[in-house]
């Protein structure tokens, strides 16, 4: 084989190994996160004004088992004041995550679930006393 040829076969071969692991990439991650449906029951607690709370919620898989990949985060406002919090799993399905309301009243707000292909929001009332 003549030698100055040889560094373009290596070249070829080199762009080919390198796209084959790019699609396979591409394909084990999309495989990875699988198109789910998720919804979001957020759990019912009593929450006083000026304690910091654990507010708890489930994502629960179309199968009804928890999802445990996912980042949830949530903002609820009142008369102007904003609220962010966010969740961090704890076990099957289960989020938690650590809000202090600075008055009481019916704070509005939204809870987002993300995982890497998908969105998912649910709407959430917190009856602050």
């Amino acid at each position: 084989m003549n030698p100055s040829i040889q560094p373009i076969h290596l070249r070829q071969v080199s762009l080919f190994i390198l796209l084959i692991s790019a699609v396979w990439f591409i394909v084990s991650i999309k495989s990875y996160d699988q198109d789910h449906q998720l919804v979001i029951q957020p759990v019912v607690t009593d929450v006083f004004a000026y304690t910091t709370t654990d507010l708890q919620l489930f994502l629960i898989e179309e199968t009804g088992s928890g999802f445990q990949r996912a980042t949830v985060t949530a903002t609820f406002e009142l008369e102007g004041s904003l609220i962010n919090v966010l969740f961090h799993h704890v076990e099957d399905g289960l989020y938690e995550g650590e809000a202090r309301f600075d008055q009481a009243g019916l704070w509005r707000g939204a809870v987002e679930a993300k995982t890497f292909s998908n969105n998912f929001t649910a709407d959430m009332i917190i009856d602050v006393k």
